[in-house]
């Protein structure tokens, strides 16, 4: 019965098939956000989706060839994509400068925070961390209260609607990497 499942599973690498998830997840946001089930217009979530991919390969692209290292496509395309799910969607320009700041951020931090070449922290962490860090200044430093609406990390992929997808692709996930006893134990 899983035979069809395991030979495409097994015929893909981990970093390929978590891409390929997560940007069948963002097509399912969109059909959601485009038919009025999630909060905001399709439009914002589509501004965030390209501020953010933009933003990941041209300053990952700048990285890379700053430090003479080879380009990882889903490797900066997961961090993108999470990004994405991370970022309130761009309804403002301070929304979408905070959504390009946190991806620049991210992409930065694969380069600059490193041991012997891996970075150390998940540099989405670290780019909604910076997100964060910028709430700390609105209102003493005028280019974070013009430019930022910081505070706007949000996982609004968490909700009832996109549950269906979520738990289709994390069966997927456990299915390819075999840790079906671990996830009895989380749950």
């Amino acid at each position: 019965m899983f035979s069809p499942i395991d030979r495409f599973l097994n015929s893909i690498t981990m970093y390929r098939l978590v891409m390929l998830a997560l940007l069948s997840l963002v097509l399912y946001s969109l059909v959601l956000a485009f038919t009025g089930v999630l909060h905001h217009g399709g439009m914002s979530y589509v501004y965030s989706f390209v501020v953010i991919m933009v933003v990941c390969y041209v300053s990952n692209s700048l990285f890379a060839k700053l430090f003479s290292a080879p380009i990882n496509v889903e490797s900066w395309t997961i961090t993108a994509l999470i990004l994405y799910f991370l970022m309130f969607p761009s309804v403002t320009f301070g929304d979408a400068a905070t959504a390009a700041f946190a991806a620049l951020i991210a992409m930065a931090s694969k380069y600059f925070i490193t041991w012997n070449k891996r970075h150390i922290f998940n540099p989405v962490a670290i780019g909604a961390f910076a997100v964060g860090a910028t709430a700390i200044f609105r209102g003493t430093m005028p280019v974070v209260e013009v430019f930022f609406d910081s505070g706007n990390v949000v996982w609004w992929v968490g909700t009832p609607y996109m549950l269906p997808a979520v738990f289709i692709i994390g069966m997927l996930i456990i299915r390819k990497i075999r840790k079906f006893g671990m996830c009895v134990a989380f749950i």
